[in-house]
């Protein structure tokens, strides 16, 4: 499985479920959680 976080038009992340929950700065920045 793959997941993929959008961003003024453009792919700001890729990647797997699992990783994006690492993804401490992504989290914050995009998806406010």
């Amino acid at each position: 499985n793959r997941l993929y976080v959008m961003g003024h038009g453009r792919i700001v992340y890729e990647g797997t479920p699992a990783s994006l929950l690492q993804a401490d700065d992504v989290r914050s920045e995009w998806l406010e959680v």
